[in-house]
C-alpha cells in the first residue's frame, strides 16, 4: 500500500484563502502516494469551518477538526500533526498553497532513501491576488545534504519555510514538534531540530506559494523587536542543547549574531519605508537592537543607510547588484548529487 501523505493545515480566520489552499494540497498531479488534507482550525469566527465541512462533503480526503478552545500557534500546529495519519506530512499554513508537483517531486526521495528526515523544494512568494512576487533558489542543485552541515546554513538563513518540507511524522513527532515556548519562531526552531536526526533532500524547484499577506503573524512581527528576539531565541536555545555530535555548530554563535544584527536592520530600512504610524519609532528601535547582537554592525552598509534615512541625510547608494549568476550559496560540506531519475 502506497504510503499515505498528510498535509496538515492549521487555520485561524482564514477563510479567504482556505479553499484556495486546501484545493491546491488535493491538486496533486501523478502523486505517488494517497493524500490526505487535516484542517485544524483554531476556534475561527470567519466561517471557515462551514467552508471546510462543504469541501469534506465533497472529497473525503479532507478532515475537520475544530479545537475546543483557542490554542496557540505551536499548540495548534502541533495538533494538526497529531491528528494526521500519513507517514509523510506538510505543514501548510493556510493563506499558502502547494503547486501540483509537490508530491511527485518529494516524495519519491523520502520512498527512496529511508536515511532522509524531510526533502525540500523552493518556492513562488505571492501576494494577496496571487500574483507571484518572486521565486526563490537557494542551491545551484539538487542534492542529499548531511544535516548538520543544512543545520549550520539554517542557523543564520531560514531559507525554506514550511510548507517548502515534506517530513517524515516520526521524526517531527520525535523531535517534539514545536516548541509552545515560542509564539512565532517555533518554526525555526523544529526545523533545527529535526536536522539533528538525519539528512535532508533539496531540489531546486519550486514546490509550493507562500503569501505575503500583511495579516499573518509574520507579517505583523515585522512591526516588533520581539520577532527579531524570538528567531535569536529560538536559535540560542538549540545551540544550548546541541549534543556532543553537533557541539561545533555554537562556534557559529558570532556569525549568528551578525546575521541577526543584519535582519534588524533589514526590517528597520523596511518599517521606515512603509506608512506604519510607528515606522520611524521602531525603525530607531532596530537601529539600537542590531548593536545590541552585533557591534561591528556600525561599519555595515546597512547600518549606514538606516541611520541616514532617520536624519534625514542623503542615504549612501545600495551595493551595486552581484554580477555573479546563479544562487548565492554552494551546497554545504559533505552533499552529494541526487540521481538523476529523482532529481527530476
Amino acid at each position: 500500500m502506497p504510503a499515505r501523505l498528510s498535509f496538515c493545515i492549521p487555520n485561524l480566520d482564514m477563510a479567504p484563502f482556505l479553499e484556495r489552499c486546501i484545493e491546491s494540497c488535493l491538486d496533486q498531479r501523478a502523486a505517488p502516494c494517497e493524500l490526505e488534507v487535516v484542517v485544524v482550525d483554531n476556534r475561527s469566527g470567519d466561517g471557515s469551518g462551514a467552508l471546510v465541512e462543504r469541501l469534506a462533503r465533497r472529497d473525503a480526503r479532507v478532515r475537520l477538526h475544530v479545537n475546543e478552545r483557542r490554542l496557540s500557534m505551536a499548540a495548534n500546529w502541533n495538533k494538526t500533526v497529531e491528528l494526521a495519519r500519513g507517514e509523510y506530512v506538510c505543514l501548510v499554513c493556510a493563506d499558502d498553497a502547494q503547486e501540483p508537483g509537490f508530491a511527485a517531486t518529494l516524495a519519491p526521495l523520502l520512498e527512496a532513501d529511508p536515511g532522509l528526515v524531510y526533502a525540500f523544494g523552493e518556492r513562488h512568494d505571492i501576494d494577496l491576488e496571487d500574483r507571484v512576487l518572486a521565486t526563490h533558489r537557494f542551491y545551484a542543485h539538487a542534492a542529499r545534504i548531511p544535516g548538520l552541515a543544512e543545520a549550520e546554513v539554517a542557523l543564520a538563513s531560514n531559507h525554506a519555510v514550511m510548507n517548502q518540507l515534506l517530513v517524515r511524522r516520526a521524526h517531527w513527532l520525535a523531535a517534539g514538534g514545536s516548541d509552545e515556548r515560542f509564539d512565532w519562531a517555533h518554526d525555526i526552531h523544529l526545523k533545527l531540530k529535526l536536522l539533528l536526526r538525519g539528512d535532508v533532500a533539496y531540489v531546486p524547484e519550486p514546490v509550493c506559494r507562500y503569501r505575503q499577506n500583511p495579516a499573518a503573524s509574520s507579517s505583523r512581527m515585522l512591526a516588533s523587536k520581539l520577532g527579531v528576539m524570538e528567531i535569536h531565541r529560538a536559535r540560542l536555545d538549540f545551540l544550548a542543547s546541541l549534543p556532543p555530535a553537533a557541539a561545533h555548530l555554537r562556534a557559529r554563535l558570532p556569525a549568528l549574531c551578525a546575521s541577526h544584527a543584519r535582519l534588524a536592520l533589514r526590517h528597520g530600512l523596511t518599517l521606515l519605508a512603509s506608512d506604519h504610524p510607528e515606522g520611524r519609532t521602531i525603525a530607531e528601535q532596530y537601529l539600537h537592537l542590531a548593536l545590541a547582537f552585533d557591534l561591528d554592525a556600525r561599519a555595515t552598509p546597512l547600518f549606514a543607510r538606516l541611520e541616514s534615512a532617520l536624519v534625514g541625510r542623503p542615504q549612501p547608494p545600495p551595493a551595486a547588484p552581484s554580477s555573479a549568476k546563479g544562487p548565492p550559496y554552494p551546497l554545504p560540506r559533505g552533499a552529494t548529487a541526487l540521481a538523476r531519475a529523482l532529481a527530476g
